[in-house]
């Protein structure tokens, strides 16, 4: 059985795009575009729905940490440091 673990990681978002996807991981960072708009929490949530489909993880896993209200926030994500490797590797 895999040893989950708390990771955190630090997300560049941008909202208003006009789809929305996981688009690299850079210098420590994942850069992500959100569809919905930055209005009562939504873009977060939409946040949370990608990023959860890209580690392959269940969107109760992931939590926004820091930067609720600023487009860089830091994500507690828990799962297998082994799982969000794997998924960090597919962007490079």
């Amino acid at each position: 059985m895999p040893i989950l673990s708390d990771l955190k990681l630090l997300v560049s978002v941008k909202p208003r795009s006009k789809k929305s996807e996981v688009l690299s991981y850079n210098s420590g960072v994942l850069y992500v575009k959100v569809a919905a708009i930055p209005i009562k929490g939504a873009s977060n949530l939409e946040l949370v729905r990608i990023v959860s489909l890209f580690v392959d993880v269940p969107k109760s896993k992931i939590t926004i940490i820091r930067g609720h209200k600023s487009k860089i926030k830091t994500l507690e994500i828990n799962c297998s440091s082994n799982k969000l490797n794997l998924a960090l590797k597919k962007l490079l």
